[in-house]
């Protein structure tokens, strides 16, 4: 496994208090796991927003 990325196991724990998403306008919304893996990779490496690699989206 990869640091700071969400196992199967535990994805399905977190997963019921993620928020629905409900929009009908705008882009579509991105994954919810891969925006939560690029949250904990910017905390794990105390980078910068701006040097999240692009595996996590914009």
């Amino acid at each position: 496994m990869k640091r700071c990325k969400l196992t199967d196991q535990e994805w399905e724990l977190v997963h019921p208090i993620v928020p629905p998403r409900n929009a009908t306008t705008g882009r579509p919304p991105s994954d919810p796991r891969v925006m939560l893996h690029g949250t904990f990779w910017i905390l794990c490496t105390g980078a910068l927003y701006r040097d999240l690699p692009d595996l996590f989206g914009p």
